[in-house]
């Protein structure tokens, strides 16, 4: 059984994250999964307590740019702005590839809250949104392998459809000023 399956499952079961990192291939044998498998190890949860690069906390490190959705007959995916300085969020839709299409059909300011939940906060999505707030928990953090210009690579749960996304961080740069566009990753 894969360590990303036993994760997941252990995940699900509710299992501690601090039980994650001991954890062992469940076929009793040796480990099933090539090298290449895992890019780069996820950092220990004692490393998410202090942060994602284990500066500050969790809401500091949450601060900037991200890319959250997931993949399936369609890119479904929108940009997100977390405000280092406040509670807001802006939104926006991706534009320039017919293949995207948005997470959330909406743009504009919302706001967002951190949980009582580890890693997790409380998205207020702008007005207009079919959607008006979503919960999402940022269960395992590692160094991106794409895109090329991405800061830090998230596997989120929502607890909704879908249950499973994934998240990006990118640098400031990545959208303009005013979060009215937002270059897609190469």
């Amino acid at each position: 059984m894969s360590r990303a399956i036993v994760v997941l499952a252990c995940l699900a079961a509710g299992c501690a994250q601090s039980a994650l990192p001991a954890m062992t291939d469940l076929g009793g044998g040796a480990a099933d999964m090539a090298a290449g498998d895992l890019a780069a190890p996820d950092l220990a949860a004692a490393d998410l307590s202090r942060g994602i690069d284990g500066i500050g906390g969790f809401a500091e490190q949450l601060a900037g740019v991200w890319l959250l959705g997931w993949s399936g007959g369609l890119d479904h995916y929108s940009w997100v702005r977390f405000s280092g300085t406040s509670d807001a969020l802006d939104l926006q839709v991706p534009m320039g590839n017919s293949s995207w299409t948005a997470l959330w059909s909406c743009s504009g300011r919302g706001s967002y809250s951190v949980t009582a939940r580890p890693n997790t906060v409380l998205l207020r999505l702008p007005a207009g949104c079919a959607v008006a707030s979503q919960s999402i928990t940022f269960l395992a953090f590692t160094k991106p392998v794409w895109p090329a210009e991405a800061l830090l690579e998230a596997a989120l749960e929502t607890g909704s459809m879908p249950p499973l996304m994934n998240g990006w961080k990118f640098p400031d740069d990545q959208c303009d000023a005013g979060f009215g566009a937002c270059r897609l990753p190469r």
